[in-house]
């Protein structure tokens, strides 16, 4: 049987009298102490940020296929460049 030990640290934040009474406020409408109210916060803005980081990926993924872009070899997209550098020489 193994035992799993969770190390707690200490946040300390600033917030302006209104703020922190907005909290409280919003956390006793929850049942929960403000710092559960926190800590749910915290988790549920990484969990948004992952899931829209993946849909944001996702969707330039899905907007790039509809671009028909030519493609060549690499060796012959560089000479192609190289070939549009001396080209706009004066």
């Amino acid at each position: 049987m193994s035992i799993l030990i969770h190390m707690m640290k200490r946040l300390q934040i600033l917030l302006s009298e209104a703020e922190m009474e907005r909290l409280r406020v919003t956390a006793n409408a929850s049942n929960v102490s403000v710092g559960e109210w926190v800590r749910r916060a915290i988790r549920r803005a990484y969990s948004e940020s992952e899931t829209r980081s993946a849909e944001t990926k996702m969707l330039a993924v899905r907007e790039a296929v509809k671009v028909y872009a030519p493609t060549a070899d690499v060796d012959q997209m560089n000479r192609e460049i190289e070939r549009g550098y001396v080209s706009d020489l004066p």
